[in-house]
Order: structure tokens, then sequence, then C-alpha cells
């Protein structure tokens, strides 16, 4: 679980404490919350057409990182390059939109 540790929150950017149990605990506490926390990856690819994009959660990895098998995968449509992305040219406005997610299984 090489992509957790990498997540951790580094010890300097704990809160200090004048309590030496008291650093112990939360640091403790830190590395329990990046060890149960749900890892999500936005994965794509691009082609000459446009992108192809996934919100995936690692299964199984290597030492290294190295995702070898996913546990959920949420494809989302293909995002034609070629096609109105005027969508994008505002993307701080504050007309905000709500995505319905739902599993299949």
């Amino acid at each position: 679980m090489a992509t957790r540790a990498a997540l951790a929150p580094p010890v300097a950017a704990m809160p200090l404490s004048i309590f030496e149990d008291q650093i112990e605990s939360e640091r403790a506490l830190a590395q329990a919350a990046a060890q149960t926390a749900p890892l999500w990856l936005l994965v794509h690819e691009r082609t000459d057409h446009g992108l192809r994009i996934e919100l995936s959660r690692p299964a199984l990895m290597t030492e290294s990182g190295v995702v070898y098998d996913w546990e959920d995968r949420i494809l989302i449509d293909f995002l034609d390059l070629n096609g109105d992305l005027s969508i994008f040219d505002e993307p701080d406005d504050a007309g905000g939109f709500d995505v319905f997610v739902e599993p299949l299984a």
C-alpha cells in the first residue's frame, strides 16, 4: 500500500504538542485514517477524438503502488473534444449542478 503511505499527512504538518504522548496519539490516528480511507483515482485516456474518463477504486496494488486490480469503476460518458465545450467556459460560476450516481449492482 505504498500509495496510501504517500497520502498520509507528513509529520511536520501535524499540530505540535508539548506532550509527547499526545503527539504519538495524533500520529497514530492520522496513520489509521490514511489506512482506512477509501482511495479513488480519476483515470483518463486521451484519444484523437476526446477523453475516456472513469473514477476507479483500486482493489490490489504492488508494494510500489502499481494498481493491478480494481474494486469499483464508475465510467463517465466519453467527452468529445470536437463537440460543444462551452460548459467549461466559466467553470467557477455560481450555477452548480448535481450528478446522481447509483451503483449498477
